[in-house]
């Protein structure tokens, strides 16, 4: 099978912290996915780089034959509103969402 969404390397930091270094993931069509991990361990980070709504500073993410950096920020969020499924433990403080 193919993976529906890949991310490779990703890599991001916020100022001189950094988030990200390196991580990567694929996930099959109709798969569920728990990302789990101590405080600070870049969970949420990476989750936003996956739905799109943050782009990753290095490394690469391609959903259904698509990079998601290099599409823009309205086709992303159409993706998010149409395709993607997430289920963050305290959702209410994702003002994005």
């Amino acid at each position: 099978m193919n993976a529906l969404l890949t991310a490779r390397d990703l890599h991001r930091r916020f100022g001189r912290t950094l988030a990200l270094a390196g991580s990567s993931v694929e996930i099959e069509a109709g798969e569920i996915v728990a990302v789990m991990g101590p405080s600070g361990a870049g969970k949420s980070t990476l989750l936003h780089c996956l739905a799109g709504i943050l782009l990753p500073d290095q490394g690469e993410m391609v959903y259904a034959g698509r990079r998601l950096d290099q599409l823009s920020e309205r086709e992303r969020s159409r993706l998010r509103r149409d395709e993607f499924g997430f289920v963050f433990q305290f959702g209410q403080l994702v003002p994005e969402l």
